[in-house]
Formats: structure tokens, sequence, C-alpha cells
């Protein structure tokens, strides 16, 4: 008949009015493409029952939870293999970080167009390491002898500045300033102790007159050619403005007894 269904012919799948009649068909196809959507990548579904602000810091801690995930899995960018010579330069580069020109060796890059000399190994020598070491290598190979000529010749040749008028007027300036009162305290501080500190005002003469405190007193004991005193500044104008004070108060040309040094400068 023409109204019944034949047998084992396939169901439509539609009822009356054009609606599936098997739902459970509808709900299976979403299930597979939730699985496709995980599988793909894409954002997993959130648990249920949170709202508002609880959904954005799931998120939050899942995107956190991923990321040290990748970073575990991500392998080392690769090794490197270094000589001995190599791991040497490398330790003393971090031995001496608070240098302030850094490492250099003879066979530096920065130096390679220059032709390996004398010079060249002064010049690198001289800009590397740092203050302390080189306090310590000049403690073990400088040592200070006595020259009695010269100390008779300092010795008179001061003798004989005193009657100059020109140094009579520096004097009396220099009598007026606050560190001329302390001088006997300061020699006397400078005798007993290996190091001492003094602080005091600008313009008291911490510079310019302790230093000439103590080369006076050496040149007085006729001890004049063991003395030696380094003035460190931190500016190039400071250090020709200061030797040129000092060698006018004394009466001196720039040079004598007074002179100053640039680094790496003749």
């Amino acid at each position: 008949m023409s109204g019944r269904r034949r047998r084992g012919s396939a169901p439509s799948g539609r009822g009356k009015g054009g609606r599936y009649s098997d739902r459970g068909g509808g709900s299976g196809q979403g299930r597979q493409r939730s699985k496709s959507r995980q599988k793909s990548g894409e954002r997993p579904s959130r648990p249920p029952g949170l709202r508002g602000k609880e959904i954005g810091l799931y998120y939050r801690n899942l995107s956190l939870k991923n990321k040290g995930l990748k970073k575990e899995k991500e392998p080392p960018l690769g090794t490197v293999t270094l000589s001995d010579s190599k791991k040497y330069q490398l330790k003393e580069l971090l031995r001496r970080e608070d240098t302030c020109f850094g490492y250099f060796s003879t066979d530096d890059s920065t130096y390679a167009h220059v032709e390996d000399s004398t010079f060249k190994r002064t010049f690198l020598s001289t800009i590397r390491g740092n203050i302390l070491d080189k306090i310590e290598k000049s403690s073990t190979v400088m040592t200070t002898i006595s020259d009695e000529s010269r100390d008779n010749y300092f010795y008179n040749e001061f003798s004989a500045k005193k009657e100059n008028s020109k140094y009579k007027k520096m004097m009396d300036n220099r009598e007026g300033l606050p560190s001329y009162k302390k001088r006997r305290e300061i020699l006397k501080l400078i005798e007993e102790h290996q190091v001492i500190l003094i602080s005091g005002e600008t313009g008291c003469g911490k510079t310019t007159q302790v230093a000439q405190f103590i080369l006076d007193d050496y040149i007085e004991k006729k001890k004049g050619s063991m003395c030696k005193i380094i003035c460190t500044q931190p500016r190039r104008i400071s250090a020709i403005a200061v030797a040129e004070r000092v060698a006018d108060e004394r009466a001196e040309k720039l040079g004598h007894s007074v002179g100053y040094q640039i680094r790496l400068e003749k």
C-alpha cells in the first residue's frame, strides 16, 4: 500500500512538520564537536557554576599553568665548548668586575689591529686590573732608598727659599687657612698611623696644604729623597689646577718639585 512504510527501508529521521524524530542524534553530534574543538587546541570549557570574576581567575590560572608546562618542555638553545684559556679569561673578567675599563688582553679584538710590541703590552697592563692589585704589586717591587746628597740638596734649597719674598707672602696666606692650625697634629698622626682620615670644609686646605706639610717635614728632617706624595683628582682640569696652585705657593715653576700626570698622556 502507498501509505505504509516498506520493510527494511531506513527511517527518514523526520516526523511531522519536518522535525527530527530522533533527538538523541543532535546531542551526540554536539559532543563530537566539543571533542574536536579540544583536539584542535581551542580553549576548553570552564567548570560549571563559575560566575563573574571567578571565570576570569579560572582562565588566568589555566594560562599560567600552560605557560609553565611549555617552558619546561623548551629544549636548551645549545651548548658552548670553551678552551682552557678562554675559561681562564672569563674567570679573570668576573674577578675584575670592579675595574672601570673592564678586561683587556693582548689578543683582544679591540686592539687586534695594533702590532704586538712593548708599548702595546705596557698599555694593556696599565688599563687592566684594579687599584688594589696595583698597590699590592708596587709594595713588593719598589723599595725606597735614601740618597744623602739629594737630602742635603733639598734641605739647603728649602732653607734658602724661606728668605724668598714671594714665598714669605704665600706663607702668610697659608697660615690663615684652618688646616695650618692643625699642622703639628696632622704630622703627629701621620707618623703614628699608617692610614688617617681628614675631613673638612671646601677651601680649608685639605688638598693643597696637607701634602706640603708632609713634604716640608721630610725635607727639614733631611729625608726629602724618600718623600713621594700622590694626590688624585677626578678630572683633568682639577689635577692641573691643584698642581699649579701648589707650585705657586712654593715659589717654584711647575715641574720642579710639584707636577701633574694625566693617565695615558706624556
